[in-house]
């Protein structure tokens, strides 16, 4: 997974940071935060076979498992 930053002002790209993701990962949600020192949140949810992931740059990811019906 890489991470960009668009920057409209002076138009262009800036790529942020760059992680593995697990192979089982099949989707990116993307979380617009604006500025950071506003207090909103942005980051990324990557959505896995049997959990999801929540990734932000110099954060610690945090990891959420999906509850499965046995019936």
């Amino acid at each position: 997974m890489v991470v960009y930053e668009i920057d409209l002002g002076l138009n262009h790209v800036i790529r942020k940071f760059s992680e593995p993701v697990p192979k089982t990962a099949h989707r990116l949600i993307s979380i617009p935060g604006g500025i950071e020192n506003e207090g909103k949140s942005s980051g990324v949810i990557v959505a896995c076979e049997n959990y999801i992931i929540y990734k932000k740059q110099d954060h610690e990811d945090r990891k959420c498992s999906i509850p499965i019906r046995l019936d």
